[in-house]
């Protein structure tokens, strides 16, 4: 069984973490481990860090077009290796985007029968 690192913390909590193999301290607290450590920590950042460009900029008029993009997406997370962070948040954005297509489209029918009715009406 795994025993918890022995490592005391600044604010006088010990280290939960699991013991390497016959250790007393985690991979982050065993001094023969540091170099390791702080690499592991900044390859994690840059995994993290999700810049760049992932396409050409594009314009979306109708929710076919929103389809088209979201088939691009797909394929560059799928075979392109664009991270699976870039295509989740394309998703939602586009899902915000039909939300204000749909809610102004039905603005904009409800405004063309009110129209109607003023017209028969008067």
């Amino acid at each position: 069984m795994k025993k918890s690192c022995l490592f005391i913390r600044t604010n006088g909590l010990p280290c939960k973490a699991k013991t390497l193999i016959n250790g007393n301290l985690c991979f982050r607290h065993d001094p023969d481990k540091v170099s390791m450590a702080l690499n592991a920590s900044r390859k994690g950042g840059e995994n993290r860090a999700l810049q760049g460009v992932y396409g050409e900029p594009i314009t979306l008029k109708n929710p076919d077009d929103v389809k088209r993009f979201l088939g691009q997406v797909i394929n560059a997370v799928w075979s392109e290796g664009v991270p699976v962070q870039v295509g989740s948040s394309m998703g939602f954005l586009t899902r915000c985007w039909l939300d204000a297509y749909e809610a102004s489209d039905v603005i904009k029918r409800l405004d063309e029968i009110e129209e109607k009715l003023d017209l028969i009406n008067p």
